[in-house]
């Protein structure tokens, strides 16, 4: 689909985009055994998975990711925002 469809901004497109593109970035801070662990997560996995989104807090002083940082923050958020969903 073409994002110009939806009636969007310029720059929410390429928020969008980049959002994309780097939406999981922060799952570079998570151990590889909690990454690829099959079965449910422990409490204490729990905790550090749950940190994946607050790692772009690391990217807030950038300009260029103004309107990226929520996507990734957030992408993670139920659709009824009640919550976050794992995984």
């Amino acid at each position: 689909m073409r994002w110009g469809k939806l009636g969007l901004a310029q720059d929410l497109r390429v928020a969008l985009r980049r959002g994309g593109l780097i939406h999981d970035i922060g799952k570079l801070a998570v151990p590889e055994h909690i990454l690829l662990k099959p079965g449910p997560l422990t409490p204490e996995e729990r905790k550090s998975w749950s940190t994946t989104t607050v790692i772009v807090r690391e990217f807030a002083p950038a300009p260029i990711l103004r309107n990226v940082l929520p996507i990734i923050r957030h992408h993670h958020e139920k659709q009824d925002g009640s919550g976050t969903r794992t995984g």
